[in-house]
């Protein structure tokens, strides 16, 4: 969200400012990168297993 205001003409935008008004008003921002989703149960039950 930051980058985003930084971005759209709101360069002074504080981390820590956009941060605390955001948590007012109950939105959740991205806390990190998280990963790529492991495979699912169905995808690898019909993958025969080869040994």
């Amino acid at each position: 969200m930051t980058q985003w205001l930084r971005r759209n003409g709101f360069p002074e935008a504080s981390k820590h400012t956009v941060d605390r008004l955001m948590r007012q008003e109950r939105m959740n921002g991205l806390i990190g990168a998280a990963g790529p989703a492991p495979p699912s149960r169905a995808r690898t039950a019909a993958v025969p297993v080869t040994c």
